[in-house]
């Protein structure tokens, strides 16, 4: 088997992008209220995401988020994530849930 070229010329070093979702959605088909965690100019020549987490930042009741990805104007589901109701304070720690690995 012949060895994987690198096809970047640079080094690959692990970025980290950050995004606030500030209200809910409750359509699986026709999202809204998204947030782009990484924009589309920093996406040019396409990604590999390792890791995903949501964290919560004040209270919130059960609910699940969701994990969309977008090509173009067109979002699509590809994953999800149970947050049990929290309301973090200085002796109780956000939620923060790992969407686990999945073929995105």
């Amino acid at each position: 088997m012949a060895a994987s070229t690198n096809i970047f010329s640079e080094a690959i070093e692990p970025v980290a992008f950050t995004g606030i979702a500030t209200g809910a959605c409750t359509d699986y088909d026709t999202p809204t209220n998204m947030v782009d965690v990484v924009a589309i100019a920093d996406n040019v020549n396409g990604m590999e995401l390792d890791k995903v987490y949501a964290m919560t930042r004040g209270t919130i009741t059960t609910a699940v988020v969701q994990l969309y990805k977008r090509v173009g104007s067109t979002y699509t589901l590809i994953n999800t994530a149970d947050y049990a109701a929290v309301t973090p304070s200085a002796t109780v720690k956000p939620t923060l849930v790992d969407f686990l690995y999945s073929e995105f």
